[in-house]
């Protein structure tokens, strides 16, 4: 058995087990996407810091870093609170993405939902919050004091204003002297409220982190239905294959008549094809079945043939009946081939290899009696028809004489529904003349005009 007939078995014995793993995958992906509603989503674009990564490591370890506070519960919670949106914050976690700009400290920071407009509010309120925890390194103690000397900074500025103006209008030398001091005073104090502040934000964060780009509105999200579909296939197929596979190897198919007929070691006699007319059936085929089943009775040395095989009776009785009109009359070897001889117009003595195949070519236009004639002329021999019936009407014959086994191969069979039929030649001490290849006939085919000439 070569691979060819290995796929026939597991292709043609199991098409419809792999069109069912081809067509499941395809429907149940098709009706998944149907029922998903549709998801927008919005997108903001922020900097986690001011330093640029020096190696694609430091550059994955910020991207780790701001995906790790982007899905962290607390600040998504922050963020659904912030956006005042009806959404649980596990389930926006699952729909939050970032991704960075190729090795820079820029990122991309993404969220879905099935309302645009809740997708751009969050998206707005999660980077402000994963900006705001990168700053102040995730301690409310730092984030509080950070706002205080921001706070104090900001009244330090507004009483410099106040005196540097009060001091452009002095007048008396010594108030002037007084506000030139309180300027120099406010000025220490900013200078060292500005350096703290300094300091504690270097501490809590490597560089500060800003919102390049606020949430863009949001749009509908990339289908990914034609990578499912073709996830689901190649997934159904090699599903569908290995099935088959394991079903071929538990139960293995007849791949086709010829083959079954070469681990038999008998030839393929031909291919009947049955047709249904009520409740019978009635078999057709090319008229050169005839003679091939005719000259392999002959060199069984039988002239009664058996037909049996895996199918119900009537079946096989069509099958029996459109060979029975088919087979021509066999006499001896020398006796059939003396006739064509005689009837080519050749010597007794024998034919060429050219006219015994011209004999042959003739056979459709050489009638049972002119046959007949020239045996019994040339050779003396009375040929006899063969007789050719299903193996189940045996029993209502005249046992005389052997019997040949035909064994019908119908498509798609099974090993162990053919075994029995040649058990049965086995048992009863048949020969195997050959295997004939049986199939039902399409509807829409046509008997042509031969077969009409040969059906029973």
């Amino acid at each position: 058995m070569d691979v060819n007939e290995i796929l026939l078995r597991v292709v043609r014995g199991h098409w419809r087990l792999l069109l069912a793993g081809i067509l499941v995958p395809l429907i149940v992906v098709g009706a998944v996407s149907a029922m998903t509603p549709r998801t927008y989503v919005s997108t903001a674009r922020l900097q986690a810091s001011t330093a640029l990564p020096g190696t694609d490591t430091e550059a994955d370890a910020i991207l780790n870093r701001v995906t790790g506070i982007a899905t962290s519960p607390a600040v998504v919670k922050q963020a659904v609170t912030q956006a005042s949106v009806p959404r649980d914050p596990q389930s926006v976690i699952d729909e939050v993405s970032v991704t960075r700009l190729g090795s820079s400290a820029v990122f991309d920071l993404t969220v879905a939902d099935t309302d645009p407009a809740v997708a751009t509010s969050l998206t707005q309120a999660l980077v402000e919050a994963v900006v705001q925890f990168n700053n102040n390194g995730g301690d409310p103690t730092s984030a509080q004091l950070l706002q205080n000397l921001a706070d104090h900074e900001k009244q330090l500025l507004d009483q410099r204003s106040s005196v540097s103006a009060q001091f452009a209008d002095a007048r008396d030398p010594a108030a002037a002297a007084a506000l030139s001091a309180r300027l120099s005073d406010l000025d220490q104090q900013l200078n060292a409220v500005g350096g703290t502040l300094e300091r504690l934000q270097a501490s809590t964060s490597s560089g500060f982190a800003v919102v390049l780009s606020p949430a863009t509105p949001a749009t509908p999200a990339p289908s990914h239905l034609a990578t499912d579909l073709g996830l689901g296939l190649v997934i159904g197929l090699v599903a569908g294959l290995l099935v088959a596979s394991i079903s071929e190897t538990i139960r293995p198919r007849v791949v086709h008549a010829r083959a079954f007929g070469r681990e038999l070691g008998v030839p393929l006699l031909g291919r009947i094809r049955l047709r249904s007319q009520g409740d019978e059936f009635v078999g057709t085929s090319d008229p050169e079945i005839g003679l091939s089943v005719g000259r392999a009775a002959q060199r069984a040395g039988v002239r009664r043939l058996a037909v049996a095989g895996p199918l119900e009776s009537a079946r096989i009785r069509a099958v029996a009946a459109a060979l029975q009109t088919q087979t021509p009359t066999i006499g001896t070897a020398l006796g059939g081939l003396s006739a064509a001889a005689h009837l080519n117009g050749s010597s007794d003595h024998g034919l060429p290899e050219a006219s015994i195949g011209e004999a042959e070519a003739q056979r459709g236009a050489v009638t049972e009696t002119a046959i007949l004639a020239a045996s019994r002329e040339v050779s003396g021999v009375t040929p006899q028809r063969v007789e050719v019936v299903a193996a189940v009407d045996v029993a209502g014959i005249d046992p005389a004489g052997p019997f040949g086994l035909v064994v019908v191969v119908p498509p798609g069979v099974l090993y162990a529904d053919l075994r029995p039929t040649v058990d049965l030649g086995e048992a009863c001490g048949w020969p195997i003349v050959g295997v004939l290849d049986v199939s039902a006939a399409r509807r829409d085919e046509a008997p042509t005009d031969r077969e009409e000439e040969h059906r029973p």
